[in-house]
């Protein structure tokens, strides 16, 4: 199940801050993050949240994000971020895939051959269709 990072940053020093950008974006598509908000025009709807900077990140799963974020990588990295910007960070799991609808059953090809039909005039009681019953007399019960 996917997992996601929201980082809300206050940037201090914007040229080490890009120092900081420009090394983890690659480390972080390396590791199966990408990037979903990337400081876009941001509302507060409710509450006092006043944030400075929106970062989204999704990794494919929970593992592979603290992973990528205790990893020797991004915890040098982390070192320029911090000193160029405070950031507050949480990750949260998404929610499970819904399993696939099932797919209707594929319907058995049916034969073009038809059915034998009964003759003009066949009643169904013999072989002649006039009421004779095979290998019986008239008159006979």
């Amino acid at each position: 199940m996917a997992a996601y990072v929201i980082f809300d940053v206050d940037i201090r020093d914007r040229a080490q801050y890009a120092e900081f950008m420009e090394g983890v974006k690659p480390a972080l598509e390396a590791a199966g993050g990408r990037y979903l908000v990337r400081g876009g025009d941001h509302h507060v709807h409710e509450g006092a949240w006043m944030p400075r900077r929106l970062v989204l990140i999704e990794f494919p799963t929970m593992a592979a994000w603290q992973d990528f974020y205790t990893g020797e990588t991004y915890q040098s990295l982390k070192a320029i971020r911090d000193g160029s910007s405070s950031a507050r960070l949480v990750s949260v799991e998404g929610v499970p895939e819904a399993p696939s609808p099932p797919k209707p059953p594929t319907p058995e090809p049916t034969s073009r051959a038809k059915p034998p039909s009964a003759g003009a005039g066949d009643t169904g009681q013999g072989i002649a269709g006039d009421g004779d019953v095979k290998g019986q007399d008239q008159g006979q019960v």
